[in-house]
């Protein structure tokens, strides 16, 4: 569970990051760091593919709790 958190946490790292030099990497999306709705959803967005990315790759299996009955 605590790597589900670490790559949440990096996720949202890598997006402040893109917003911080959003400047130098892509100046047309600069209206996403100008309007604060599309600031506050682009980082929900893109933390939540992350995620979906993840489950999709079947890494909340291990998550599930085991029963066995007879």
């Amino acid at each position: 569970m605590i790597s589900l958190h670490i790559s949440f946490i990096f996720s949202l790292a890598l997006t402040a990051i893109f917003i911080a030099g959003i400047e130098i990497w892509s100046f047309p999306l600069i209206i996403i760091r100008e309007n604060k709705i599309l600031l506050v959803l682009f980082i929900v967005f893109t933390a939540i593919a992350h995620l979906a990315g993840l489950q999709r790759e079947g890494v909340f299996v291990g998550f599930r709790k085991t029963e066995y009955e007879r």
